[in-house]
């Protein structure tokens, strides 16, 4: 019993390798909201709070946002869906904001044509805590009032590692460097290929 125990916690373990083969993976397939769940910023749930109609009208009403200039959420809403054309739907929510975003992501990929990949080097590097800091202050909208630990708590990275890949895409052969944190038990990108 011990030893299905052991193989089946590692066989469940996460590695640098095995996200970015995930990742790359979901990348080819033009499946941007799979790729984004091996990503170590929560894109899926930030977007769904901050559109959230409860989170924008406070947004409205906090007169250092930019959203103080809209009088109505579905003017804001409006707005969204001119801004992304590749989406054929109506956006009602923050759920219809992330499904557009997503539509987005996955017309740019289509575009690039990613074909296949391989992983040439896997080696740990020593990020310190400002570098994090830097990529955390990538992500978060200046005016967004939710907490940012919410969406990419800094403090559950353990260690980071760069994955460096070959790849063929539309362009034709390149490489990159794909930066991943270890955050609790498993590997997520903080830097990838978009």
């Amino acid at each position: 019993m011990l030893l299905i125990l052991i193989i089946v916690i590692v066989a469940g373990s996460s590695s640098p390798k095995k996200t970015v083969k995930k990742y790359m993976n979901a990348v080819i397939a033009v499946d941007s909201a799979t790729a984004n769940e091996y990503c170590a910023f929560d894109y899926e749930q930030y977007i769904v709070d901050y559109y959230s109609e409860d989170n924008l009208e406070q947004l409205m009403e906090d007169e250092n946002s930019w959203m103080s200039f809209y009088d109505d959420v579905d003017d804001i809403y409006d707005g969204l869906e001119d801004a992304f054309p590749d989406y054929d739907g109506k956006i009602e929510s923050g759920k219809d904001v992330y499904d557009a975003f997503v539509a987005e992501q996955n017309s740019e990929l289509e575009e690039a044509e990613y074909k296949e990949f391989e992983i040439v080097e896997v080696e740990k590097v020593d990020l310190d805590e400002s570098d994090i800091e830097d990529y955390e202050e990538l992500l978060f909208d200046d005016d967004s009032n939710l907490d940012s630990k919410d969406y990419f708590n800094t403090k559950k990275i353990k260690s980071v590692a760069r994955v460096k890949v070959k790849y063929k895409s539309e362009s034709g052969n390149d490489t990159a460097s794909i930066l991943l944190v270890k955050m609790g038990s498993k590997w997520k990108v903080l830097d990838g290929l978009y």
